[in-house]
């Protein structure tokens, strides 16, 4: 018998969430229909269709949902954070540290096309900035401790 993993699986939701099926929700809701409208999914469509003419005639590029737009060395890129592929993975193996590897090095793919001297250190600021830490070891605690360039304040003389 093989034995199965245990666990919540919290990361299954994400199967079933993408920007038409939000979309369709939305339009349900404040409209009063029925999730599985046709008048939903049609305006829906029609509003998409309308949205990929506009930005095709205007030059505009609209980041996709799992994107983060951020600014680096003066120019601005989308990283991605989830893909349905890996949103796949995601919800079958629960390993959020694997999802995180794929993140950073797809991530670093991406900074490295605007600066080839691009690194992880880049990557945790943009995405992770808790990984720039000071920490104890490798994978240890991070380190809880007073600045040492602060001067402390007594508050009873402000």
């Amino acid at each position: 018998m093989e034995k199965s993993r245990k666990g919540p699986r919290i990361y299954k939701t994400l199967l079933d969430k993408d920007l038409v099926t939000a979309q369709k929700l939305e339009v349900a809701l404040r409209f009063d229909l029925a999730n599985e409208s046709w008048l939903a999914e049609t305006l829906v469509e029609r509003f998409n269709a309308a949205m990929d003419a506009f930005e095709t005639e205007h030059g505009v590029q609209r980041v996709k949902p799992g994107e983060l737009l951020v600014e680096y060395r003066g120019r601005q890129v989308a990283l991605p954070l989830l893909k349905p592929e890996w949103a796949k993975h995601l919800a079958e193996d629960r390993a959020f540290i694997r999802h995180k590897t794929r993140v950073e090095q797809a991530t670093l793919d991406v900074l490295r096309q605007v600066d080839p001297q691009s690194g992880l250190e880049d990557v945790w600021r943009l995405v992770n900035p808790r990984a720039l830490l000071p920490r104890w070891e490798p994978g240890g605690c991070k380190r809880m401790r007073m600045p040492d360039s602060a001067r402390l304040i007594d508050p009873r003389q402000i």
